[in-house]
């Protein structure tokens, strides 16, 4: 009844209902431009230029377009999306304002707007029941540990100040040292490991600021890392009795010199070792007060045994930038002459990590490796889409045929390849992928004698089913135990007829049919995917999509920079949560639960004898750290061997 009730003095014209909506509406403004620059043109109103305020005009003629033709307002706008070529996030917030407008139209009754959601185009929806909504990597976690307030320095306003119109921290000479931690960071580690333990440090200093109540102006390095002189010469001692000198510049006690010269350096070291102790007390005070916070949180042990390793890896990287001038590298190795380096170092050693919990919060990442396998397939016949089926109100079935983008293609493409030599062969490290890089770790060749000492490398295959694809490690971290590593990549056959090295091939080259004829992708209505045409005509594999600016074989598709340790894993995660989640419950699997999996299944399999020994040596691991940290045994596997022994005593005395 409320819906068919009659409405008294509602608007005549669009530009009416958006006067009333003025003071109701808290984003009005966003919703005018929505109409007025991206549907009034459609309607033959005049149209607004890019980067010019809306006209007068355009409102005016607002006025002559009846409230009924509202309904066709989300058809007129894609037109103008499409007529315009607009950006993805053009399209996606104003559409967002435009259907705000219409379900604010609908609640007053002024049109018969039976769902907002008809009037939206859906563009390449995840498949979900209705009710459901599809669920990204982002969205899942596999712990159930809380996360505390946001304590570190520089999470909230009052740690900046706006100095010569650029918003810094309030304490300039810290900031400072920060960048200087950093820049020393990243000749010796990784940028983002590096990031992570200035981050670390904030956190610290945060600490110092808000619960030890120490002035923002008087936080300084030096706080927590006292400094203490340790290398001394002669010019530090210029003018004293112990290093007075003749006319002809030469000392006139040798041994007195040198005596006082030694007592300095023994009594600095003294001194390093009781400021040292600062260091020490200031981070576990720290660690105690993150055990009460978090034990308000539902987490009475407090930080866990790795997360006080990163946080004291963070104190050791800065200890490392405030001592680099003081240690002696050729007679001391790395910083071993450092008292506060040397206790931390131990202190990071007391912090045994449990492997029970690892392996319990590595199964939450993990899925069975049949599974896994599946996924591959999945992720493999989606490369082999070409063309996306949209919902279009124009056309008379309702739908159309849209082609996809060139780099949605590459894409998909690149995480089949990534994901075909994670599971077609015994998974490395992700560091071994993210670095891979064509002729140099994926090599195509073959090897002149059966002692596999001298490899000739082939080049760029014409077929690729006659190549030959080889994993080539020199570098990796257990080199110095197992030496080069090489691993023959399988040509597996699908069921579909392609081949996994057509995907590598057409991934980094490009290759010709069987005609010997290149196609593009998307001429004629087969699916022909054997690489893209550039700009001058040349074949090019789909990796030229990318755009990327490095030789790595692997690329991010918008930064086009290698991948990182988090983008990688983001990559892997996002691709097993939306194939995982069809089945009932998405899993977010890590680049690492990979070697997981394998092993446990491996495992089940019965593997045994030299077979065992042989894929510990493809994991790069020793067989006590394989089956003491990658086979992941429950109480039901491990007792199973004794019920079923167990039951055969039974049934041979019954």
């Amino acid at each position: 009844m409320e819906a068919n009730r009659i409405v008294i003095n509602a608007p005549q014209s669009v530009f009416e209902a958006l006067e009333i909506a003025q003071g109701e509406l808290p984003q009005i403004s966003l919703i005018q431009t929505a109409v007025l620059r991206y549907v009034v043109p459609e309607w033959g109103g005049p149209e607004t230029k890019t980067g010019k305020q809306v006209s007068y005009a355009a409102s005016e003629f607002l006025k002559t377009v009846p409230l009924e033709k509202l309904l066709e307002a989300p058809r007129r706008q894609e037109q103008y999306f499409e007529r315009t070529q607009a950006t993805k996030a053009c399209r996606r917030r104003n559409r967002c304002y435009l259907k705000q407008f219409l379900e604010y139209v609908q609640r007053k009754h002024w049109l018969c707007v039976h769902n907002p959601d008809d009037c939206e185009p859906q563009f390449n929806r995840f498949s979900k029941p209705k009710g459901q909504r599809r669920i990204y990597a982002c969205d899942l976690r596999t712990t159930n540990l809380k996360r505390p307030k946001a304590y570190a320095l520089g999470t909230q306003a009052e740690d900046y100040v706006w100095l010569e119109g650029q918003k810094v921290l309030a304490n300039p000479g810290l900031d400072r040292e920060f960048q200087e931690v950093q820049e020393y960071g990243s000749k010796i580690r990784k940028p983002k490991q590096v990031e992570l333990q200035v981050k670390h440090l904030k956190e610290i200093f945060g600490y110092l600021h808000r619960v030890e109540h120490v002035a923002l102006e008087k936080l300084c390095l030096n706080l927590l890392i006292p400094f203490v002189q340790l290398r001394f010469s002669e010019e530090d001692f210029a003018g004293t009795e112990a290093f007075a000198v003749n006319a002809k510049g030469q000392l006139l006690d040798p041994i007195k010199a040198e005596q006082t010269l030694a007592m300095t350096e023994a009594m600095a070291q003294r001194q390093a070792k009781k400021k040292a102790n600062v260091t020490i007390k200031t981070v576990e005070a720290f660690f105690d007060w993150r055990r009460d916070e978090l034990a308000t949180y539902g987490q009475p042990e407090g930080l866990s045994p790795a997360s006080k390793r990163e946080v004291l890896g963070a104190v050791i990287l800065a200890s490392k930038a405030q001592f680099r001038e003081e240690t002696d590298p050729e007679e001391t190795d790395n910083f071993e002459d450092v008292s506060v380096i040397r206790r931390l170092r131990l202190k990071i050693n007391q912090e045994v990590l449990d492997p029970q919990k690892t392996q319990k919060q590595i199964r939450k990442r993990s899925v069975p490796w049949e599974q896994a396998m599946k996924v591959f397939e999945q992720q493999r016949l989606q490369t082999l889409e070409y063309h996306l089926v949209s919902r279009n109100r124009q056309s008379e079935a309702g739908k159309v045929v849209r082609q996809r983008s060139a780099t949605a293609i590459s894409i998909d493409f690149q995480r089949t390849v990534v994901c075909g030599l994670m599971v077609l062969i015994p998974t490395d490290r992700q560091q071994t992928y993210r670095d891979l890089e064509s002729g140099k770790t994926l090599r195509n060749g073959y090897f002149l004698d059966e002692d596999c000492e001298e490899f000739v490398d082939q080049g760029i295959p014409t077929d690729p089913n006659q190549a030959q694809f080889w994993i080539n490690l020199e570098n990796f971290k257990t080199v110095e135990t197992y030496g080069e590593f090489w691993y023959p990549v399988p040509n597996v056959q699908f069921v579909d007829g392609t081949t996994f090295y057509q995907y590598i091939v057409g991934f980094l080259w490009g290759f010709e049919d069987e005609k010997g004829v290149f196609p593009t992708y998307h001429k004629g209505e087969h699916k022909h995917w054997q690489g893209v045409m550039d700009q001058a005509g040349n074949r090019c594999g789909w990796r030229a999509a990318l755009e990327p600016q490095h030789d790595k074989v692997f690329s991010m598709p918008k930064a086009k920079t290698p991948f990182d340790n988090v983008s990688f894993c983001g990559m892997i995660r996002s691709l097993f949560v939306r194939f995982t989640q069809e089945s009932g419950k998405a899993v977010p699997v890590t680049p690492h639960s990979f070697r997981h999996m394998l092993a446990a299944y491996l495992d089940k399999l019965g593997v045994a004898g030299k077979e065992e020994q042989s894929f510990t040596y493809v994991f790069h691991h020793s067989p006590e750290v394989h089956q003491g940290r990658y086979v992941y045994k429950d109480n039901m596997s491990r007792i199973a061997p004794a019920v079923k022994r167990m039951n055969e005593i039974i049934r041979s005395l019954i």
